[in-house]
């Protein structure tokens, strides 16, 4: 069907069809474990959409699919860039859903090369992102992933209890990792190295608690991460509000001045890979999706006389 939209597009001259006809083929293909054959496709897809300036979730992902393409392929430089050039555009443009992606194949690329620590960090980034915006499809690609890093990391219970999260969270989509072979082979291997690091009472004891943790709680779990924690000793501006740490409000500040996330780090003194993470942690405590909304939080609620 693809290829006869591809055909279609082309007869009646439409470019703008044809480019995104390229991208699902390219995407398709991939996800049927054919790596070289989705690399032309994807490219000619990222071409013409940077030729017609088409600008919009679904065209900033395919530098990312084809990132993690070219990465697993060899040429890990390369794939970097594109997720990271996907990264920018997002960024530049407050948009999550695509960000969330981006970071997510960076992960699955650095798996892919036993960099398992920085693997870990852009789930956990692309997991944040998503439970701001709810991706419900995408948070227990995430979920399952770290469950690989937890074996990865001699903690096969932890493991196990995430492999009953994500189980969970698939039920309602009936098709867990869907559409890509390697993935559903990753995850065959793991759980049966996690069985054989416990014993089968102990595996299936931990998978059912996973399976019984409430939505929040199983992502809050997945995190592991005490940054996503109030800290109590910072109370925010406006008490009745969500608790932001101080370093968070200063961030928060700059967001409202309209700073990007490199011009943060300058400020602040810090990396910005840090900055980023601040950034993503201020999203999540207050429930929004975009920079914007930061800037008019700070309005509402940070105290007169900031200057």
């Amino acid at each position: 069907m693809l290829r006869e939209c591809v055909k279609l597009a082309r007869s009646l001259g439409d470019d703008g069809a044809e480019a995104y006809a390229t991208q699902w083929i390219g995407t398709a293909t991939w996800m049927q474990n054919q790596l070289p054959e989705a690399v032309p496709y994807l490219e000619r897809a990222l071409r013409r959409h940077q030729a017609a300036g088409e600008l919009n979730s679904v065209t900033a992902i395919v530098s990312c699919q084809l990132g993690m393409v070219v990465a697993l392929l060899g040429d890990v430089p390369r794939g970097t860039a594109l997720c990271e050039e996907c990264v920018s555009i997002c960024d530049a443009n407050g948009e999550s859903w695509t960000h969330s992606w981006a970071q997510w194949n960076h992960a699955v690329t650095r798996w892919s090369l036993g960099e398992t620590e920085r693997a870990s960090e852009h789930a956990k980034r692309s997991l944040r992102l998503k439970r701001a915006i709810r991706d419900q499809l995408g948070i227990p690609f995430c979920v399952e992933f770290l469950a690989w890093i937890a074996l990865a990391g001699s903690d096969a219970e932890r493991a196990a209890t995430l492999f009953g999260v994500s189980d969970k969270m698939w039920e309602p989509i009936s098709a867990p990792l869907f559409g890509w072979g390697t993935l559903r082979g990753w995850s065959d291997h793991c759980r049966h190295h996690a069985r054989l690091a416990l014993t089968d009472r102990t595996f299936e004891a931990a998978y059912e608690r996973g399976k019984r943790l409430a939505f929040d709680a199983a992502v809050a779990y997945a995190l592991g991460d005490a940054a996503d924690a109030p800290a109590a000793a910072e109370p925010a501006a406006d008490s009745a509000g969500p608790r932001l740490t101080r370093r968070e409000r200063e961030v928060a500040a700059l967001v409202a001045d309209g700073r990007s996330n490199k011009e943060i780090a300058t400020s602040l003194v810090i990396s910005q890979r840090t900055a980023e993470n601040h950034v993503e942690h201020i999203l999540v405590k207050l429930d929004f999706t975009r920079r914007t909304q930061i800037a008019t939080w700070i309005a509402e609620h940070q105290p007169q006389g900031r200057g």
